[in-house]
């Protein structure tokens, strides 16, 4: 299993999924940092949303690469189902 060629890669992304929700995070808290410091807390709205459109793409992303995963391994099972018949 660890070394299938279809799994490598999706597991590859949840890491870097992964990585990318906590990078998300710390935009935030510093976004919230800078704006509370600078200016006014209007702007931690804008760049809270701007995290969330960014982490539900990636996420959309993600679940493309997974279904698609899915799909061709089980055309893989169903081909070595019917060549084994």
């Amino acid at each position: 299993m660890d070394g299938d060629r279809d799994l490598r890669c999706v597991k590859t992304w949840m890491w870097l999924l992964v990585v990318g929700g906590f990078v998300h995070i710390a935009v935030s808290v510093a976004c919230f940092a800078a704006f509370y410091a600078f200016l006014h807390l209007g702007w931690t709205v804008l760049s809270n949303q701007l995290c969330i459109l960014s982490m539900n793409m990636l996420f959309a992303f993600y679940a493309s690469l997974t279904a698609a995963t899915v799909v061709r391994i089980k055309g893989d099972q169903q081909q070595v189902a019917m060549n084994k018949a």
